[in-house]
């Protein structure tokens, strides 16, 4: 049988717990469910990585009152998985099969002036091809990592006794989420993303939305019948001559796609628009994937029904790179206040590259009116 080594006990967590909303209760709960699902696993199938063998002894020389090595890795693996979970570009980058590891802060980027490309040449003897060289964008692409920390004192530690942390433990939480945030908006918007300009200067690293060769299409009308249906095919005209191979996907903040759903498309029909565009655009293999994401706003509050927006995407390796320098990790700190503390950082570094290529392959339509501003979870919905 087995046993939970990580408890939750809400009567010995004073007021804190009780003043937050159900939602945020759950949110604990459930992250101790899945820490000891990890731990149980990790003991049982003896698959523990190898960098997490002695990090317990290694992060506290109070050794009664530490961490398993299995302890630590269910913590790092769920503080990892709620960033992953909250960055909906990430996914939708590594799911393209574009993102790669480097060990460098800064790419080139090979692009040639497609408009003097020549046609090969008709012959028999396939001699004298016409010939075209490589250029190399001057400035390349540049890299930006980040990174948050937590803390747990020496004395919650040995009261814990190898339990979860009460506050401690929840304010890791909320870092994750934080991190998960700046690291979506940021795949967005780069340095001008909201997230992180907060507190800092932009960095001028440039993301997928606000790139400036970006085109844009036109969305108005989504709520009346067939409007969204018809801004898409205007979309999809204008990734029309974006030739090389990819995925088309499309990404709305969330009221657009609650329009969707809720708007009938015919007086007489119980189909709805999204029925309509999934049998007309995605059955059809016009378009890949449908994401729903608030982020593509680039504000710290959410969109009102006035500010939603969408953009269309095509994502392949011959048209975007993101390179992880530093993939996601925690990583003990040694500035702290005590040996026998916990201090450690969040981290996560890459470089992000769209190739020059004649055509842009992403369009956006931004400030778009629904009737509400959706209600639905952020990630995949086709």
């Amino acid at each position: 049988m087995s046993s939970n080594i990580y408890e939750f006990n809400p009567d010995n967590a004073d007021s804190w717990f009780t003043k937050l909303p159900a939602k945020d209760q759950q949110k604990l709960f459930d992250s101790i469910t899945r820490m000891n699902k990890v731990s149980e696993w990790v003991k049982r199938a003896n698959a523990l990585p190898a960098e997490y063998h002695g990090i317990a002894e290694r992060m506290t020389t109070n050794v009664s009152a530490s961490l398993t090595d299995e302890q630590v890795y269910a913590l790092d693996s769920q503080l990892i998985k709620t960033v992953y979970d909250t960055d909906i570009f990430a996914q939708i980058m590594g799911g393209a099969g574009i993102t790669k590891s480097s060990n460098s802060w800064m790419s080139k980027n090979y692009k040639v002036n497609e408009t003097n490309i020549p046609y090969p040449a008709l012959s028999r003897d396939f001699r004298d091809p016409p010939v075209f060289k490589l250029g190399v964008e001057p400035e390349g692409f540049k890299g930006m990592g980040c990174a948050i920390a937590y803390e747990i004192p020496w004395t919650e530690i040995a009261e814990a006794k190898g339990g979860v942390y009460d506050p401690d433990f929840y304010h890791a939480l909320v870092a994750s989420e934080r991190m998960g945030r700046t690291l979506d908006g940021m795949g967005w918007y780069g340095g001008a993303s909201a997230y992180a300009t907060a507190g800092n200067a932009d960095s001028g690293i440039k993301g997928i939305l606000n790139d400036a060769s970006i085109q844009t299409f036109t969305g108005t009308g989504l709520t009346t019948r067939l409007g969204l249906r018809t801004a898409l095919f205007e979309a999809c005209q204008d990734l029309a001559k974006v030739y090389q191979p990819g995925k088309q996907i499309l990404v709305t903040t969330k009221g657009i796609y609650e329009e969707a759903v809720m708007l009938l498309a015919g007086y007489y029909t119980e189909a709805t628009e999204f029925s309509i565009i999934k049998r007309d655009l995605f059955d059809t293999g016009i378009i890949d994937e449908w994401w729903v994401t608030d982020k593509i706003y680039n504000s710290l509050s959410d969109p009102s029904v006035s500010q939603q927006q969408m953009a269309l995407m095509k994502i392949g390796p011959m048209l975007q790179k993101n390179q992880v320098v530093y993939p996601l990790q925690t990583k003990p700190m040694a500035t702290k206040e005590y040996p026998d503390d916990i201090r450690e950082a969040l981290l996560y570094g890459n470089v992000f590259c769209q190739y020059g290529v004649a055509v842009h392959p992403v369009t956006l339509s931004a400030d778009l009116t629904t009737t509400g501003t959706g209600i639905s979870r952020a990630g995949r919905v086709i």
